[in-house]
């Protein structure tokens, strides 16, 4: 984590390096105590460089942010089953040499990045994100893009289709269907 760009050429090794530590070691261990002190009283205040380190180390190893990033939309109206985005996630995971876990543990993460469980298509979804693929069809996987009569999302409990109690933009006219439509079940695309 902290970067370490110094090499040290054989010629300038202390090969008495440890003996010499010993002898000091009274010494060293009053400044780590007078150091603790330090941080107890004012705490830590690292560099730049060690902030950066950390960012950057951090991002590199958020392997769920990096496949959002890379493969999903985010945007307050949209919506994906999660049978889709696990797989999605286990085929980009496959890819790029992540281990794949469980939807479970998929789950778990999208969670903690604020995402919300809801029903999609009367499945188990999240709102927040959709594939990115997808986010054009207003959030609905491919194969489940459906011309379909609006219906309140049971998940609110205000009966709104969007979150905190405000509804969602339409999806555009050509995904809502024509007037005489609306009475009739769910067509599949």
């Amino acid at each position: 984590l902290v970067p370490f760009n110094v090499t040290i050429a054989p010629s300038d090794r202390d090969l008495r390096l440890e003996e010499k530590l010993r002898m000091e070691r009274d010494g060293i261990l009053i400044w780590m105590l007078e150091g603790c002190a330090n941080w107890l009283r004012i705490g830590l205040s690292p560099p730049d460089y060690i902030l950066e380190a950390a960012k950057a180390y951090f991002s590199e190893e958020d392997v769920v942010g990096q496949w959002i990033a890379e493969k999903c939309s985010e945007a307050p109206h949209l919506r994906a089953t999660a049978k889709a985005l696990f797989s999605n996630w286990r085929t980009w995971a496959e890819e790029t040499g992540y281990p794949v876990g469980s939807a479970k543990s998929l789950g778990d993460a999208l969670r903690q990045r604020g995402f919300r469980q809801t029903t999609v298509n009367r499945a188990r979804g999240w709102i927040g994100l959709s594939l990115a693929h997808c986010a054009a069809a207003g959030g609905l996987q491919n194969e489940q893009i459906q011309v379909m009569r609006s219906q309140p999302d049971k998940s609110e409990p205000d009966g709104t289709h969007g979150t905190q109690g405000k509804p969602l933009p339409s999806a555009g006219p050509w995904l809502d269907p024509p007037a005489d439509a609306r009475e009739r079940p769910s067509i599949r695309v």
